[in-house]
């Protein structure tokens, strides 16, 4: 797939955000039936971090299933095998940046490792998405944001094939 322009993730973001709860429920339906491991997947990770983020990855998962299938609508079904894999990998690359690493660090080596990655307009808003969260949150829990970014990028990287 090519990469997504900024332009084009903001304008698909722009019709989620004006969708009552109603309409959003459908969209998970929808990733559901086109996209059973992803939707599982998301499931599981949601389950795995802290109850005050529960539900967020699903709907952020969802979110850039929406920002990618408006690109390219027949997106082939990934696979539970492909979703281990890239979650295995991105296990070991956040592993990487967090690993004795202060916070600047951290955001050092993230921009890093996205030199070359194809779709960093999708990242970049979903990394600043779960910071703004971690900031307004009343208990924020270091390297969380970066962990939501690892399962979120398993995603981007089983969808963008």
């Amino acid at each position: 797939m090519k990469t997504i322009p900024l332009d084009a993730v903001q304008t698909v973001l722009a019709g989620i955000i004006r969708q009552n709860a109603e309409q959003s429920e459908s969209r998970v339906d929808v990733l559901a039936a086109k996209q059973p491991f992803v939707r599982a997947y998301l499931l599981a990770v949601d389950e795995v971090i802290g109850k005050e983020s529960r539900g967020r990855l699903l709907m952020t998962g969802t979110m850039i299933w929406d920002v990618m299938a408006a690109r390219q609508p027949d997106l082939r079904q990934v696979t539970e095998l492909e979703l281990r894999q890239a979650h295995e990998r991105n296990q070991q690359w956040i592993k990487e940046i967090l690993q004795g690493a202060t916070e600047a660090d951290q955001l050092s080596r993230i921009r890093t490792a996205w030199d070359g990655y194809n779709q960093v307009p999708l990242l970049g808003l979903v990394y600043a998405a779960l910071q703004a969260h971690q900031e307004e949150s009343e208990t924020p829990t270091p390297g969380n944001a970066e962990t939501e970014l690892m399962y979120l990028k398993t995603v981007i990287d089983c969808l963008d094939q």
